[in-house]
């Protein structure tokens, strides 16, 4: 895969890590995560360290034009530096098509488990750099492979007014994937309703349920604070509502 890398931080070095990406793409990485970071230590100086690295990690889709002019799609989570700066570690693979339609396809969540074993074992030092690049490389061609096979799924997005909204989700015995427990942003200027979507999900940990966040553009400002900490209401989400029998994967 030409266009793939990874970004940010681990315990090994003092600074930045990073192979693969253009200096535009990392500018504009760096500024997401940043502003993430910033929104849930102003809010919860004395709890959001605990937070961010017991939270799960968060994979993602992003689409055409939000990014420079292609779609990306990749996962991210905690880490930290050699001298204790907290910043999150993210593999990041171009993609192409319609992004929605990795959410939930079987195979694009075994390639994205089957990364994130990857990115875990590069953030502890048990793998190189040029390890960890050409894993990356391997599951982002496999996704690009998949997606040219993969149905569209049904259309999951904000309402007009709304920045993003925001589900909880259920797996059942036999596998659906039920939506639950609908949160949804507003903000003082709506999002053009042209803006591309960026999706963004995750499959829970010890003390949160499993999420996926729809976002108009980019996720910026005071809100994406619940990425980090799971406190979606004191980041300014409301209550929203979802068809109880919404399935998002049958």
């Amino acid at each position: 895969m030409e266009h793939c890398g990874y970004f940010g931080k681990r315990p090994l070095e003092r600074d930045f890590v990073f192979d693969g990406l253009a200096a535009g793409m990392t500018d504009v990485w760096a500024g997401l995560m940043s502003d993430w970071l910033a929104s849930v230590q102003t809010t919860l100086p004395a709890t959001w360290k605990k937070l961010y690295f017991e939270g799960p990690a968060w994979r993602f889709a992003i689409g055409p034009g939000l990014i420079g002019g292609t779609a990306w799609c990749g996962l991210l989570s905690a880490s930290v530096d050699a001298v204790g700066r907290s910043f999150p570690l993210a593999a990041l693979m171009q993609t192409g098509g319609p992004v929605r339609r990795l959410l939930f396809d079987r195979s694009a969540e075994k390639a994205l488990d089957s990364l994130e074993l990857q990115l875990m074992a590069f953030i502890e030092a048990q793998i190189t750099r040029k390890q960890f690049l050409s894993a990356i490389a391997e599951h982002g061609n496999s996704l690009v492979r998949l997606q040219e096979g993969i149905p569209s799924t049904s259309r999951l997005e904000p309402d007009a007014g709304e920045r993003a909204l925001r589900v909880s989700f259920a797996r059942t015995d036999g596998e659906a994937i039920l939506a639950d427990d609908a949160m949804s942003l507003r903000g003082p200027q709506a999002a053009s309703p042209d803006l591309p979507l960026s999706y963004w999900w995750q499959d829970g940990g010890t003390a949160r349920p499993p999420e996926l966040c729809v976002w108009k553009g980019l996720p910026r400002g005071e809100g994406t604070g619940g990425f980090f900490s799971g406190e979606w209401r004191t980041f300014g989400w409301k209550r929203g509502q979802i068809d109880p029998d919404r399935i998002l994967r049958p």
